[in-house]
């Protein structure tokens, strides 16, 4: 069954070598493991930071469409109120209002 050292030396050198494989892959297969955390990571706070920045743009635009509107009505009620021959809306300032004479 024993057939000499050299066999021993040979075997041992298989098994170290093996060894040495399984060491290799598993560091390998852990930076891949963390390489692609890393990735997937950094893709997430990329997407997040953009998707923040679209949502600040939205609102910056919302609200100067909300502004747009706004003044639009505004200039559409003042349009809308009647005119005498002078110019003038003919409306009372409230300043001047009583409470005996209605506005």
């Amino acid at each position: 069954m024993f057939t000499g050292i050299n066999e021993i030396y040979e075997l041992s050198s298989k098994l170290w070598s093996a060894v040495q494989g399984e060491e290799r892959s598993r560091k390998v297969a852990g930076e891949l493991g963390i390489n692609t955390e890393v990735k997937v990571k950094a893709w997430i706070s990329d997407a997040e930071a953009e998707l923040t920045a679209n949502t600040k743009v939205n609102w910056v635009r919302g609200a100067s469409v909300r502004h747009r509107d706004r003044s639009v009505a505004s200039a559409v009620v003042v349009a809308s109120i009647p005119r005498d021959s002078n110019g003038t809306s003919g409306a009372q300032d409230p300043s001047d209002a009583s409470p005996h004479r209605p506005i």
